[in-house]
Protein backbone atom coordinates (compact mmCIF):
# COMPACT_ATOMS: atom_id res chain seq x y z
CA UNK A 1 0.00 0.00 0.00
CA UNK A 2 0.82 3.83 -0.39
CA UNK A 3 -0.07 7.12 0.78
CA UNK A 4 1.03 10.57 0.06
CA UNK A 5 3.17 12.63 2.56
CA UNK A 6 1.87 15.15 3.77
CA UNK A 7 2.26 18.77 2.04
CA UNK A 8 1.99 22.52 3.35
CA UNK A 9 3.73 21.53 6.33
CA UNK A 10 4.29 24.83 8.43
CA UNK A 11 7.96 24.82 9.92
CA UNK A 12 7.37 27.24 12.60
CA UNK A 13 4.43 25.75 14.01
CA UNK A 14 5.28 22.07 13.57
CA UNK A 15 9.52 21.99 13.39
CA UNK A 16 9.41 18.04 13.70
CA UNK A 17 10.62 15.37 13.92
CA UNK A 18 7.80 13.84 12.28
CA UNK A 19 6.40 10.24 12.11
CA UNK A 20 3.84 8.22 10.38
CA UNK A 21 2.00 5.47 12.65
CA UNK A 22 -0.02 3.06 9.95
CA UNK A 23 -2.47 0.87 11.97
CA UNK A 24 -4.47 -1.85 10.97
CA UNK A 25 -7.97 -3.24 12.08
CA UNK A 26 -9.65 -6.34 11.58
CA UNK A 27 -13.77 -7.08 12.24
CA UNK A 28 -12.90 -6.51 15.71
CA UNK A 29 -12.49 -2.87 14.96
CA UNK A 30 -9.47 -1.85 16.96
CA UNK A 31 -7.12 -0.58 15.43
CA UNK A 32 -3.24 -1.42 15.98
CA UNK A 33 -0.03 0.00 15.38
CA UNK A 34 2.14 -2.45 12.68
CA UNK A 35 4.83 -0.20 11.49
CA UNK A 36 6.34 3.11 12.29
CA UNK A 37 8.15 5.65 9.80
CA UNK A 38 10.19 8.40 10.70
CA UNK A 39 10.86 9.26 6.95
CA UNK A 40 8.42 11.82 5.75
CA UNK A 41 9.25 9.91 2.32
CA UNK A 42 8.89 6.69 3.43
CA UNK A 43 5.37 6.04 1.85
CA UNK A 44 5.01 2.64 1.24
CA UNK A 45 4.26 -0.64 3.06
CA UNK A 46 3.61 -4.54 2.19
CA UNK A 47 1.52 -5.81 4.24
CA UNK A 48 2.23 -9.41 3.55
CA UNK A 49 0.71 -12.55 4.93
CA UNK A 50 -2.61 -12.00 5.77
CA UNK A 51 -5.64 -14.07 4.96
CA UNK A 52 -7.66 -11.69 2.84
CA UNK A 53 -10.47 -13.87 1.79
CA UNK A 54 -11.83 -14.69 5.51
CA UNK A 55 -10.53 -11.67 7.43
CA UNK A 56 -11.46 -8.09 6.67
CA UNK A 57 -9.01 -5.51 7.19
CA UNK A 58 -8.66 -1.71 7.27
CA UNK A 59 -5.75 0.54 7.70
CA UNK A 60 -5.45 4.51 8.59
CA UNK A 61 -2.15 6.52 8.84
CA UNK A 62 -1.55 8.41 12.10
CA UNK A 63 0.30 11.18 11.54
CA UNK A 64 2.85 13.04 14.79
CA UNK A 65 4.80 16.11 15.03
CA UNK A 66 7.43 14.61 18.14
CA UNK A 67 9.07 17.75 18.39
CA UNK A 68 9.65 18.41 22.25
CA UNK A 69 7.17 20.15 24.58
CA UNK A 70 5.16 20.54 21.47
CA UNK A 71 4.02 17.14 20.58
CA UNK A 72 0.82 16.82 18.68
CA UNK A 73 -1.71 14.97 15.69
CA UNK A 74 -2.08 17.18 12.89
CA UNK A 75 -5.30 17.93 11.68
CA UNK A 76 -5.92 14.84 9.24
CA UNK A 77 -8.39 16.73 7.06
CA UNK A 78 -5.69 18.60 5.89
CA UNK A 79 -3.22 15.96 4.64
CA UNK A 80 -3.87 14.41 2.03
CA UNK A 81 -3.78 10.44 2.43
CA UNK A 82 -5.12 7.78 0.19
CA UNK A 83 -4.12 3.98 0.08
CA UNK A 84 -3.05 2.18 -3.10
CA UNK A 85 -3.53 -1.31 -2.39
CA UNK A 86 -1.47 -3.88 -5.20
CA UNK A 87 -1.79 -7.26 -6.57
CA UNK A 88 0.06 -9.89 -7.57
CA UNK A 89 -0.85 -12.22 -10.17
CA UNK A 90 0.06 -15.55 -10.38
CA UNK A 91 -1.47 -18.22 -12.52
CA UNK A 92 -5.05 -19.13 -11.97
CA UNK A 93 -5.02 -16.38 -8.97
CA UNK A 94 -4.30 -13.12 -7.44
CA UNK A 95 -2.32 -12.58 -4.09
Amino acid sequence: MAWGKPVDIDPTQMPGPYRYELQRADASGNFVTIATFTDLNDTTYNDNGLNTTAVQYRYRVQFWNDTPAMYFQPDFRKLPIAFILLSVPEMRKII
